[in-house]
């Protein structure tokens, strides 16, 4: 039976592997929002990187509400 790419990439457990790098990859862009809004004596950066931190943790409470919900 062939698996879609789908359920192989739930099945190998790649899954897991995508929800803990995400929020690292976004973090890594927030540090670049910073670093240049400060070398551009910008706000905008600032406030963009503190939007996506809103937008990570968000995500990251409804990850751990499906994880407690699952177990």
């Amino acid at each position: 039976m062939k698996l879609s790419f789908k359920q192989s990439f739930v099945r190998n457990g790649m899954f897991i592997v995508m929800e803990v790098i995400l929020p690292r990859m976004l973090l890594v862009v927030n540090l670049n929002f910073l670093v240049f809004s400060v070398y551009l004596d910008d706000m905008t950066g600032q406030l963009f990187a503190l939007f996506v931190l809103t937008v990570v943790a968000i995500g990251f409470a409804i990850r751990l509400a499906l994880l407690v919900i699952i177990f």
